[in-house]
């Protein structure tokens, strides 16, 4: 059990010496080290009541339900910022022939979404009979229906919303350059009010009669494709930052602000329904969340110089979380991991605290992993490591 996270460290350093200079030279670093903080919280979003939902294991209103209720909400920034680095890398070209964009992009992230979902189908299948791989004679079909349905794992949601960001990508690229800076705002506004204001103002009044009329649509701007994307152009391209220590100083007062009153409605809708397992309001200020982690990261590391080792490290780590997010879940089905956490917990270790160091062996191991696998040649080609 104590030689997990040695064993890791020996390994991260061995990746660190070995990985490919002209490949990280042509990375922008803040850009991977959005990458890899983001991806610490992908994971952690797939912890259940070990960890996102561990505020529901707690006593309602205590300080240990308020500060991991926080916790969970915080994290939901992590899918938002991938988005956005793309968007900050991709919107400001031209758009690429149609049939290139597809063969190139579309149909090669619809070919991993297919490999990735037959692995893991095939893993549910052996543990469902006892670490056996027994296979009826429909489990074709099957596959395919979950496939097209998007009921393999719940977190390959987000490679079926990156095709569709895909799809999308020559439209967003014409439309960020006919965009001024004041429709970036009221992008963001928009985003507030039909996240934020509406369903909270519903909940408050709550008369179930009381609900936004569906054909008020105006929701498409606020889509993880759409709002994401063309604010991490926006901020990586476009906007000037002043102030570079007050203004994170007041993004965060303001976050935590918004973090605070998403607790309290999250905290009142369970105390009215008696269920802890809703997120119906982490989403509420997704966009102030995502917008403080993406401009405070940009701020700390764009056009300064940080230790050489540091620079590899995030440089590398920012190159395999693709490979992470897709391997994270089958790392985490292992039992030993599962027996490193009860362990830190036997030894009196916070359960915050230990889930996320937990989280952060599972993040390095899958790593460690998606390096070696980046070394085969027709992985790397298809994957793009």
């Amino acid at each position: 059990m104590h030689n997990i996270s040695t064993d890791s460290q020996k390994s991260t350093q061995s990746i660190l010496r070995k990985q490919d200079k002209k490949y990280s030279k042509n990375k922008i670093l803040y850009l991977e080290f959005l990458r890899g903080f983001a991806i610490f919280f992908v994971i952690f979003n797939h912890t259940g009541t070990n960890g996102f939902n561990l505020f529901s294991t707690y006593q309602p209103a205590s300080l240990q339900f308020w500060i991991s209720l926080g916790v969970a909400i915080f994290c939901k920034f992590s899918v938002p910022v991938f988005f956005a680095i793309s968007g900050a890398l991709a919107l400001g070209k031209d758009p690429e022939p149609l049939g290139r964009l597809w063969r190139k992009k579309i149909l090669k992230f619809s070919l991993i979404l297919i490999i990735i979902s037959l692995i893991y189908y095939l893993e549910l299948i052996y543990k469902a009979n006892g670490n056996k791989l027994i296979l009826e004679k429909c489990w074709i079909n099957d596959f395919i229906l979950k496939l097209y349905s998007g009921d393999v794992r719940t977190h390959l949601w987000y490679m079926y919303a990156f095709i569709a960001y895909l799809i999308g990508l020559p439209f967003l690229q014409s439309l960020v350059k006919h965009l001024e800076d004041k429709h970036y705002y009221y992008m963001v506004a928009i985003c507030l009010l039909m996240n934020a204001l509406v369903p909270i103002t519903q909940f408050f009044v709550n008369n179930e009669a009381f609900r936004l009329s569906s054909d008020f649509s105006i929701g498409w701007i606020c889509t993880n494709v759409v709002i994401y994307p063309c604010l991490g152009y926006y901020i990586h391209k476009k906007l000037e930052i002043k102030h570079r220590l007050l203004t994170p100083i007041i993004l965060w007062i303001v976050n935590i602000g918004c973090i605070s009153i998403a607790s309290y409605v999250t905290y009142l809708r369970a105390m009215d329904t008696k269920t802890f397992d809703i997120e119906a309001y982490h989403y509420s200020f997704l966009v102030i969340n995502m917008i403080c982690v993406y401009i405070t990261g940009k701020l700390l590391l764009e056009n300064r110089k940080i230790p050489r080792l540091l620079s590899k490290y995030i440089r590398s780590l920012g190159s395999c979380t693709f490979g992470i997010y897709l391997l994270h879940m089958i790392v985490k089905d292992q039992e030993i991991f599962t027996d490193f956490l009860n362990y830190m917990i036997s030894l009196g270790l916070d359960k915050l605290i230990a889930v996320l160091v937990y989280v952060y062996v599972l993040m390095i191991v899958s790593w460690i992993i998606t390096f070696i696998l980046s070394k085969i040649p027709l992985l790397k080609k298809l994957v793009g490591f």
